[in-house]
């Protein structure tokens, strides 16, 4: 995957790999990912509904993850004791960042 895809393309196949899982009545998803010193990457996915939050899995789990990877290496310098959160509203709106740990 690495230099073939535009920064909105990758964040797009998150997006498009969370959307098609969530339930009807969801307000926002998200997508958590670490990238461990070996190189793997560590994620976990969260959609909130009126009530609370609720762990959930794309069907294709290795595409968001290694656009997620390759979102590191264009988004910061470092990924040490950083992580990576992809955001998607119900209004389609997006939002990501790189977080300090």
């Amino acid at each position: 995957m690495s230099g073939k895809y535009s920064q909105d393309e990758l964040i797009q196949c998150i997006c498009e790999n969370m959307f098609e899982v969530l339930p009807k009545k969801w307000q926002s998803a998200y997508m958590v990912t670490k990238l461990k010193p070996n190189n793997e990457i560590d994620a976990k996915f969260i959609y909130t509904d009126e009530n609370s939050e609720h762990k959930f899995q794309p069907n294709n789990i290795f595409a968001p993850m290694n656009a997620a990877k390759e979102l590191f290496t264009m988004l910061s310098s470092s990924t040490q004791n950083k992580s990576l959160m992809v955001k998607l509203n119900a209004d389609n709106s997006i939002e990501y960042s790189i977080l300090n740990d």
